[in-house]
């Protein structure tokens, strides 16, 4: 009548059930569970659209850590409302739940902090580890002479009163000056339809750092179908410079996901031009010494797109910068990231400098009335 799954293995377990045959022996099953990863909005909607709808069976996102042995909140799923991310709810009984700011201080409605965990739940520290039990087991400081653990855990209050999970606080990462959890990046890409599995991390690449996101989908997409989508939700920083479809998401034998199987990220030589793709005229020339000079890498192709090497707004600037003063034009910064190869660059320069030599020539000739007289 009950089962209990990791979240990734729940999305197979479901991608199963397409075989009808397999579903109609689910007529038992009561309720489900999952815990153990961070689970998405997509996971119940693919939930009700078999199990709840068929058979009536009840989904409760759990979440929990084994050092508070082991489950410490529920939050049952809704059957008629679409989430664009999933709480963990609310505490179980014998459990108290904390939001806190890295100053030790309670944090509001909305305010992200730590997860700190107190309660009968706790387990008395690690065997043989006593600088980590004394790290993450501390003293609590909202009731005297009880122990509260330390998740690591990134979470916000509702103003519902459940939590949300918003990742790990060793997960985060800082891109261009902007602290950035990569599990809220994870769960936009998600909300894809044609998605069913992501995973981001970071990478170096010519000493700027980077986002890389693996991604599994139902339908072939492209990069650029991908970047586009999630231009609508997220800033500039946040979208990955590096994409790669892949058939499944590498699980460990825990069932959860494995990041160190993902495939390393490419190196310089899948950024470069093909044989065919260097300039060809005099303005992909010199926008092609200008990109290399101010990134900082050679062999640059003029289809290579400037945000997946690690061009951003600022280093844009400069180049828009020289540009117009090179090219004697007014081009604009949203230009500039709206063609971000060389070869669109050039041609978009190309065009300016042709409207504009219009526009000057129009200015020359004045218009006068035919029945005027010059003096």
């Amino acid at each position: 009548t009950r089962l209990h799954f990791v979240p990734s293995m729940l999305k197979v377990f479901l991608e199963a059930l397409k075989d009808t045959r397999l579903l109609a022996q689910l007529g038992s099953l009561k309720d489900v569970f999952a815990s153990g990863e961070a689970l998405q909005a997509f996971h119940i909607r693919h939930f009700n659209e078999t199990l709840r709808d068929t058979f009536g069976v009840n989904l409760t996102n759990l979440y929990g850590p084994t050092e508070a042995t082991v489950d410490v909140s529920y939050y049952p799923c809704p059957s008629g409302q679409e989430l664009n991310t999933v709480p963990i709810g609310k505490p179980i009984q014998n459990v108290e739940l904390y939001v806190v700011s890295p100053q030790g201080q309670l944090q509001p409605v909305g305010v992200p902090g730590e997860l700190c965990i107190a309660g009968s739940c706790l387990a008395r520290g690690y065997i043989n580890k006593p600088e980590m039990t004394e790290e993450r087991f501390v003293e609590n400081p909202f009731k005297s002479g009880e122990k509260m653990y330390k998740t690591g855990d990134l979470v916000k209050w509702l103003s519902d009163g459940n939590i949300e999970y918003l990742g790990r606080m060793d997960h985060q990462v800082k891109i261009r000056g902007y602290r950035i959890e990569l599990g809220e990046i994870e769960g936009v890409i998600l909300q894809h339809l044609s998605i069913t599995g992501a995973v981001v991390l970071p990478y170096k690449y010519q000493e700027n750092s980077l986002l890389a996101a693996f991604i599994v989908a139902k339908k072939d997409l492209t990069v650029q179908e991908i970047k586009e989508y999630l231009s609508r939700y997220l800033p500039n920083y946040m979208i990955p410079s590096y994409i790669s479809f892949i058939h499944e998401i590498p699980l460990n034998t825990n069932g959860k996901i494995d990041r160190k199987k993902l495939p390393d990220i490419v190196d310089q030589k899948s950024y470069s031009g093909s044989i065919n793709s260097y300039a060809k005229t005099s303005t992909e020339e010199w926008l092609s010494s200008t990109w290399t000079e101010i990134l900082d890498i050679e062999d640059i192709g003029v289809n290579t797109d400037f945000l997946e090497i690690g061009g951003h707004s600022l280093l844009a600037t400069k180049i828009v910068s020289r540009i117009n003063h090179r090219f004697a034009l007014d081009l604009s910064l949203g230009d500039f990231l709206q063609h971000t190869t060389i070869a669109r660059q050039a041609e978009l320069i190309e065009k300016m400098t042709k409207l504009q030599y219009k526009s000057k020539e129009r200015k020359k000739i004045k218009r006068v009335d035919r029945y005027s007289r010059t003096r």
